[in-house]
């Protein structure tokens, strides 16, 4: 098990994951421990808002935090899967997946917050237990999408830390700090 990750180079992952390995990279080299915090913080972060504040809509068309949440825990699920695949030498093409349309069928707005984030802690937990396994000689390991778009290993378990990372900002900044 190694817990310090070095900093991904940007041929390790696609440019539009740019943005969540930087918040990975900006909370330490620790990816374990980053990961430990950054499901405790976000938790205690999320069940201390308001119920309207978790069922505001920044503008039209946009998520609820509700639902954010729910991506949230979808989305680390998936990334989660491609790190495993990799990890044991599947090199079977990622298939992508339509986060709008997960969003819409999970319905996360008719679900109590507790629920949500117990389900999110449970889904971490599981990433953490993953990334434990990782040996140094797995870094550079390559996965691909369908489109030939490339992640390695080392990417990966930064994109699961970073994606929420990412998320919790844009929640502060356009959810919790307007003023509407």
């Amino acid at each position: 098990m190694i817990n310090k990750f070095p900093i991904p180079l940007s041929d390790e992952y696609p440019e539009y994951a740019t943005s969540y390995i930087n918040f990975a990279v900006a909370s330490g080299e620790n990816i374990i421990k980053g990961l430990i915090d950054s499901e405790k913080s976000f938790k205690n972060y999320v069940l201390s808002l308001p119920e309207e504040k978790l069922n505001y809509r920044y503008a039209e068309g946009k998520w609820i935090i509700k639902d954010i949440i729910q991506h949230l825990a979808d989305t680390e699920r998936i990334i989660s899967y491609r790190l495993l695949r990799t990890l044991r030498h599947d090199t079977t093409p990622f298939s992508s997946f339509e986060e709008n349309d997960y969003v819409k069928a999970a319905k996360a707005s008719e679900r109590d917050i507790k629920d949500i984030m117990k389900e999110f802690s449970t889904v971490r937990k599981s990433s953490i237990a993953l990334v434990r396994t990782i040996l140094r000689k797995d870094l550079k390991r390559l996965g691909k999408n369908k489109s030939g778009m490339i992640f390695t290993v080392n990417a990966l378990a930064h994109f699961i830390l970073g994606h929420v990372l990412h998320h919790e900002a844009i929640i502060k900044e356009r959810y919790v700090l307007v003023v509407h």
